[in-house]
């Protein structure tokens, strides 16, 4: 029997999907190869003695495994997911009556012995695990198993096994051995008398959360109400189990095993979305199926319509993903609130869940319950009680958290068929850390207080953390970024100096202006910074100086730290001016605009193609736009600033002209605009001095009409 063809209905691998087909192979199976010849044994035999005898029973045994292990191949952990609990109630009902002898079981267990290898110094039972996942699912169809020594004895040495393998690996993948087993034994030992040992949990906990992640292979695991029943079950079981051995036989190793093997089934699941190009866009899609479109900034929603990478993922269904995060963050949550409510005083406790479910922030408010939204409401409370009582070690992790994201993006699930890890996502279109760092800076902002006056040390991982939020995708985070560093500068000057926040600030702001901040952006941004930067200059008196006008051979002299931070702020943003006004024209050359012509139009009418790219006309270029609205803002700064600094502040505005002079356009709309600037809401001190500033620069920077009698004249700058 063992030679011959598959039977009838045997599951392809490619239908791993479908459990039906999986279940009715198996209950068939086992009537052919058991049932109905013991039924038929019993119906001509007068005694009641087992219906086969040990050898021809351990035959029958073997032909039984052998078909299932080929039927599960490749798909082991799935199918025993889609038919172990169904099958081991149909062996029970099937079971003729007469044929629950020990001796059945005894061969089972003798079976097991010897595939696990129990009597073996040299153990390699991991190339059975198929075979004795099997022989488990059989073993406690027998209802005397559960009566006899040696398959308790048995079962317990595998879950001892299975728990060895999670202390070195919280959560082996889904074609390890022990997962196997342990799927295995979780299906055996939700029900058994000793399901509420310590390794009999574990084991039940490491099942379920691998069950979850299922759908990391295909979401159309998850998307039916029989694998959603099957989850409810296991989940409820166990968690009865985890508060039950909890309370009986309080663990801390044990506890702190069950933390880590949560942490590492979140991690598989943000890993699977951030190394694969088109789940990641599939998870934007679905949160941008609940969430308020307001949330979500341009940047963000250009990326997520953007063509998936061809990275072998298919995209995942929005429900059924949906309906995956909802699965998982209940799963997470629920687990979470066992472990911690027996640990109330326990700071540490909360600390490790609260890091856990932060990570999962994304998906809690559209996937999960209200009690759920109350526990994280609850946790968060007490995370906070937690910085009160100890400051620095739970600041100090929260921030390590969200700044070590290098850790996180290493859990590549290749082995869900994630892909292949090609897919880098840029940390401000990272939604999955965008949320966790938003959740983490707000508890920061309310214990702000703690921060500043018991933790200052760690004061530059804070503004750390709040500048990875700067012109993200997540328009929350970004909002809150801005609001945080504003406040620091406006509110926080003696115990946050503006030298640690304005640099990288001004900085990021220039480099994303114009493609991820808006003009509204830049001008809100560049008021806040300077304002705080002319207050600072305010206070420091100059050196040598007196507020003197002289033009100085050098900036540097006589001027304090904060004025030269003035200037060098200033310097910067016309450095951003003239790159955007000296870039490449915007508009797209003829030959590309015939390439692209090209390549859009039917490949069967290429004349026309060329004729639409001739007669296009170019865009305008926006850049240079972008370039005069953004010196606009530097003519406006200079006429606001402090009036001792006026003079070295027009030098900056004198090179960036001189280095615009070469653009005709550029250097005319440059002139333009300053003298409109300096023309209107100026103080009369400074405008007398403007003017005339104004006029030289009239002479060094001549109108187009006049530009062939200044060619002979001294170059523009010369006196600087």
């Amino acid at each position: 029997m063992k030679n011959a063809k598959a039977p009838v209905g045997f599951p392809a691998a490619n239908a791993h999907c479908d459990a039906q087909q999986q279940l009715a192979f198996s209950c068939g199976l086992w009537d052919a190869v058991v049932s109905s010849p013991a039924q038929s044994f019993q119906a001509t035999s007068a005694t009641q003695e087992s219906f086969f005898d040990e050898e021809a029973w351990s035959q029958r045994l073997d032909v039984f495994v052998h078909w299932m292990t080929q039927a599960m191949r490749g798909y082991d952990v799935v199918f025993l997911n889609n038919v172990g609990a169904s099958l081991i109630a149909h062996i029970q009902s099937a079971l003729p009556h007469g044929s629950q002898l020990p001796a059945d079981v005894n061969v089972v267990v003798q079976k097991l012995q010897t595939l696990i290898g129990a009597k073996s110094a040299d153990s390699q039972w991991q190339k059975h695990a198929s075979s004795i996942a099997i022989m488990v699912l059989m073993q406690h169809a027998l209802p005397s198993a559960r009566r006899e020594v040696k398959a308790t004895s048995v079962l317990d040495l595998l879950g001892d096994l299975v728990v060895s393998k999670l202390k070195m690996d919280a959560f082996p993948h889904v074609h390890d051995p022990h997962t196997i087993v342990g799927v295995a034994l979780s299906i055996a030992s939700t029900t058994a008398p000793n399901g509420s040992t310590w390794p009999s949990v574990l084991v039940q906990q490491f099942a379920l959360l691998r069950c979850v992640n299922l759908s990391l292979v295909s979401f159309q695991l998850g998307a039916n109400e029989q694998q959603a029943q099957r989850l409810a079950n296991m989940k409820e079981a166990f968690q009865d189990n985890l508060a039950r051995v909890i309370h009986a036989n309080y663990d801390a190793g044990k506890v702190a095993l069950s933390f880590q093997m949560t942490e590492a089934c979140v991690v598989e699941a943000l890993g699977f979305f951030r190394h694969s190009g088109a789940s990641y866009k599939s998870l934007l899609h679905a949160l941008q199926s609940v969430y308020p479109p307001e949330l979500f900034r341009d940047v963000l929603v250009k990326y997520a319509a953007g063509s998936t990478s061809n990275d072998g993922t298919s995209k995942a269904d929005t429900r059924a993903l949906l309906e995956y995060l909802k699965t998982l963050y209940d799963t997470v949550a629920s687990t979470l609130q066992v472990l911690t409510e027996t640990q109330r005083g326990n700071h540490s406790a909360a600390l490790l869940a609260f890091l856990t479910l932060s990570k999962l922030e994304f998906a809690r408010e559209t996937c999960s319950s209200r009690e759920r939204n109350g526990f994280m409401i609850t946790l968060t409370q007490r995370l906070e009680d937690a910085i009160e009582a100890m400051p620095e070690p739970v600041l100090s992790r929260l921030f390590r958290s969200v700044s070590n994201r290098e850790a996180l993006a290493a859990w590549s699930d290749t082995d869900t068929g994630s892909g292949n890890g090609d897919s880098s996502i840029p940390q401000e279109l990272d939604i999955i850390l965008s949320c966790q760092v938003l959740v983490v800076g707000l508890i920061m902002q309310r214990k702000l207080r703690v921060l500043l006056f018991q933790s200052s040390a760690l004061m530059d991982e804070a503004i750390t953390l709040v500048f990875t939020g700067l012109y993200n995708g997540y328009e929350p985070l970004d909002a809150f970024a801005h609001r945080f560093l504003g406040f620091c500068l406006t509110h926080l000057g003696q115990y946050i100096s503006i030298n640690d926040i304005v640099p990288h600030y001004l900085q990021v702001t220039l480099d994303k202006y114009p493609a991820n901040a808006s003009q509204d952006t830049i001008a809100r941004t560049c008021g806040v910074i300077f304002g705080a930067l002319y207050y600072a200059s305010s206070l420091a008196t100059s050196a040598e100086s007196g507020g003197a006008f002289s033009f100085s051979p050098s900036v540097s002299v006589g001027l304090s730290s904060q004025q030269r931070m003035v200037l060098w702020a200033l310097k910067k943003c016309c450095d951003r001016v003239a790159e955007l006004l000296l870039a490449p024209e915007a508009a797209i050359p003829p030959s590309k605009a015939l390439d692209q012509a090209n390549s859009a139009q039917d490949s069967k009418q290429p004349q026309d193609a060329v004729v639409a790219a001739k007669e296009k006309p170019l865009e305008p270029n926006t850049t240079t736009k972008s370039g005069l609205y953004l010196s606009g803002i530097v003519f406006e700064l200079l006429k606001m600033g402090p009036l001792e600094l006026l003079v070295q502040m027009a030098m900056e505005i004198e090179l960036l002209l001189s280095t615009c002079a070469a653009k005709k356009e550029a250097i005319g709309a440059l002139k333009g605009q300053l003298f409109t600037s300096i023309s209107q809401h100026c103080d009369a001190e400074k405008r007398a001095w403007l003017a005339a500033w104004y006029v030289e620069l009239a002479t060094l920077y001549p109108s187009e009409d006049a530009d062939r009698e200044s060619e002979d004249k001294a170059k523009p700058h010369a006196r600087l």
